[in-house]
């Protein structure tokens, strides 16, 4: 049974590029940045891809990815470890810019939450307060037909029984 992926590079396989011709076009276009380790004699053999396929950008997942790879086979292959080397360096700095990127976010979120939970809760308060008065007078007025039916000396039928001659 195989180890499930973690969420920080699930979908990478989707969006890295593939062997071949892919990587041979992104070498070309993006360069050495874009690989762990570039090979320029067959460029369509490059390993351990960086950036998602038709952009030049570094991606995490991938930078997490190739950390990953680079470390599992890095006693077999030696030159592995410099690339596993160069990951963890990289991913270090792509953990550093999502925390800024994050942080920033949440205090964005933070204060145009505050402002609309204030005018949320005034809202609510007076939905609450309308709708807890009609729902308490259309359930007594329920309660007191039903009542009224069940009772056998109710006042409708008490009407019935006094017209009768006697």
């Amino acid at each position: 049974m195989t180890k499930s992926r973690s969420p920080f590079n699930k979908g990478w396989t989707k969006s890295s590029p593939k062997k071949g011709e892919q990587r041979a076009r992104m070498l070309k276009k993006c360069g050495d940045s874009c690989f762990l380790m570039p090979n320029h004699r067959s460029p369509g053999k490059s390993k351990f891809p960086i950036c998602a396929h038709n952009s030049c950008k570094k991606d995490c997942k991938g930078i997490l990815s190739g950390l990953v790879r680079a470390q599992q086979w890095k006693h077999k292959h030696p030159s592995y470890a410099k690339a596993a080397k160069k990951a963890k360096s990289l991913y270090t700095k792509c953990q550093r810019k999502s925390r800024k990127s994050r942080k920033s976010r949440k205090s964005r979120k933070s204060r145009k939450s505050r402002k609309s939970r204030k005018s949320r809760k005034s809202r609510k308060s007076r939905k609450s307060r309308k709708s807890r008065k009609s729902r308490k007078s259309r359930k007594s007025r329920k309660r007191a037909k039903y009542v009224a039916k069940k009772k056998p000396g109710g006042h409708f039928k008490a009407k019935k029984h006094s017209q009768q001659p006697g």
